[in-house]
């Protein structure tokens, strides 16, 4: 049964001199919180609830222990903060209210009217979103509240717009939040992102409660940081009038990686993954590590039972490539023909932004891993390439069957290819990695539409 909250009571209570002092009536207002104590209470007052022996072990247990944001889909969280003469004096400076985005559903009668107007104005922000757009998605009390009506609760959230707003985003894409990313910013819709308030005592709360990194509007973020140094304070975009972009920051923060496809619904898992992928920055190490771990070993299979199917007893055994600007393609092609030894032909530079020694060694370390003999080959790149790869190529390939040797044309640039190809045995193969681009104007690879052309020479 819904329980509504007496603030009026509560206000009441506080002025109780028992209230610090005594067991029965400090759990007396924990009881007539419910679900709300353990976010909103002082700790100190918790604790004192806790001895009182004629409540259940279970609820004093959970008096004593910090409660933890969920990190389910569509859940979120808004951090209130209130003036000190306007908060009861049994409540913490600042507390974290668990809340959920469900769709389907209408704005919870049972939340504060202030919270649903914010959320009834952040639904309707992203119209050309198409799994916002047109869709009811209502705002729900967190699970962990219980069935208590904050409806009558004091309470303005506009600072809330920014988790809200990128929880709705995250949520309609079917990620899932890292309740260890936290935000604070409010909304006004001819300006973008302001500035809020009480910022020291959502830090204080944040740091408390594990927080990794705190997103603020970016006129506060130096603020937060002299505030407290000793967490990591992210940066929502101001004077930009669309709530996406003003947010994109926050939003890839906030959503966490989804598990690696495995098991009977890979193929969901791994469409899955790739939306994930492709909403990251290019080019950020993390990017680059997502798509090794969670994409490369799905696409590696796919492509391995391919040539099985459609090349039925060839066996390569020796793989000539190029490790380029794309290293991923080298274990691509290895690990799809299964071959046993590998030429790594590479370009080592004194320019970092050109030197592919670190991809080289990645790569070898990735492929000697699986068992696969690797043999580096550094080339210059420039005109003496065209006597340099020759030599290697033709070293590598020595003493082996001609039809063992194949040649990965996919990487590289077309002069590095051909010298390439020159060197390569009558009768060995060549591999193409053949991909569909995600459209006409991004022009990235769209991953899972890899396939492999093989061809005898």
């Amino acid at each position: 049964m819904t329980k509504k909250l007496d603030w009026d009571d509560l206000r009441r209570k506080q002025s109780l001199p028992g209230v610090w002092s005594s067991p029965s009536a400090a759990s007396e207002v924990v009881r007539q919180l419910g679900g709300l104590a353990r976010w909103c209470l002082k700790p100190e007052l918790l604790r004192l609830a806790a001895e009182n022996d004629a409540i259940p072990p279970a609820y004093r247990d959970a008096w004593r222990t910090r409660p933890q944001l969920p990190a389910t889909h569509g859940s979120c969280s808004v951090v209130f903060a209130t003036h000190s003469q306007d908060r009861l004096p049994l409540m913490r400076p600042a507390f974290a209210l668990p809340l959920r985005w469900v769709q389907g559903q209408k704005h919870s009668p049972r939340l504060p009217a202030a919270l649903v107007q914010l959320a009834t104005e952040v639904a309707a922000m992203f119209p050309a979103h198409h799994r916002i757009r047109g869709c009811e998605w209502g705002l729900q009390p967190g699970e962990e509240l219980g069935d208590t009506d904050l409806s009558d609760m004091p309470l303005a959230g506009n600072s809330g717009w920014a988790s809200l707003a990128a929880g709705l985003l995250v949520a309609a894409e079917g990620g899932t939040p890292d309740p260890q990313v936290w935000a604070t910013g409010s909304w006004d819709h001819r300006s973008g992102v302001q500035c809020v308030e009480f910022l020291k005592e959502k830090l204080d709360l944040a740091i408390e409660s594990g927080v990794k990194v705190f997103f603020v509007p970016f006129a506060q973020a130096d603020e937060a940081r002299g505030l407290r140094g000793d967490i990591e304070i992210g940066v929502l975009r101001m004077a930009e009038r669309e709530p996406s972009r003003a947010l994109a920051e926050l939003a890839l923060r906030l959503e966490t990686p989804p598990p690696p496809p495995s098991g009977p619904d890979e193929a969901a898992e791994f469409d899955r993954c790739v939306a994930y992928y492709l909403k990251r920055p290019r080019g950020r190490p993390s990017t680059t590590q997502f798509y090794w771990s969670h994409l490369l070993p799905t696409i590696t299979r796919r492509c391995r039972s391919q040539v099985l199917s459609e090349y039925p007893g060839w066996q390569p055994t020796h793989l000539v490539t190029i490790v380029s600007g794309s290293p991923e393609l080298v274990p691509l092609a290895a690990r799809a023909l299964d071959v046993t030894h590998c030429l790594l032909l590479y370009t080592p530079s004194a320019e970092p932004l050109r030197d592919q020694t670190r991809a080289m060694q990645m790569v070898k370390q990735l492929l000697e891993a699986d068992g696969r003999a690797c043999v580096p080959g550094p080339f210059e790149d420039n005109r003496s390439l065209e006597y340099q790869i020759p030599d290697v190529v033709r070293r590598f390939g020595q003493g082996q069957p001609p039809e063992s040797l194949v040649l990965d044309l996919t990487p590289g640039n077309k002069w590095m290819t051909w010298v390439a190809d020159r060197a390569m045995l009558t009768k060995s193969w060549r591999v193409y990695v053949r991909n569909d681009t995600l459209t006409a104007a991004d022009r990235r690879v769209r991953p899972g539409s890899e396939r492999l052309i093989c061809w005898q020479i």
